[in-house]
């Protein structure tokens, strides 16, 4: 059976090194830290090395492994990117959004209406649309 990388592999290798740690990894890729273990677990399976070393009370710190592989792992992450925008115009764009709970029902509703009424004015352009919420309406 042939061991493959996979992309998923490469963003959690790129996850933990850039965060530090599995916890924070987890967090910021909205994984749970198990999923980031096993993800790392398989990924040394496939190359049959560490990848990452984990450090008691200290986070984790890449093997001399993990750091060839670091690189290569951003540009698989940025070809697949590539290769998926180039057949879905719209992905990679990233809308994020808080806001407290006392504004969500109202403020957050008429951001939304325009940020809504602003995407379909602007699919031809590209880069993603800034919508300033707190504007003049």
């Amino acid at each position: 059976m042939t061991k493959e990388i996979e992309v998923r592999h490469c963003r959690v290798l790129v996850a933990v090194a850039e965060e530090g740690g599995v916890a924070a990894a987890a967090r910021a890729l909205g994984l749970s830290q198990s999923t980031i273990s096993e993800t790392i677990a398989s990924l040394e399976r496939a190359l049959d090395t560490r990848v990452i070393v984990r450090r008691s009370g200290v986070g984790v710190r890449l093997t001399a492994s993990g750091e060839a592989l670091l690189p290569h792992a951003r540009a698989m992450i940025g070809t697949a990117e590539a290769a998926r925008a180039s057949v879905s115009p719209r992905f990679g764009q990233t809308l994020r959004i808080g806001t407290t709970e006392s504004l969500s029902s109202y403020v957050f509703l008429l951001c939304w209406r325009n940020f809504a009424a602003h995407r379909q004015t602007s699919r031809s352009r590209s880069r993603p649309a800034t919508v300033r919420c707190f504007g003049r309406w």
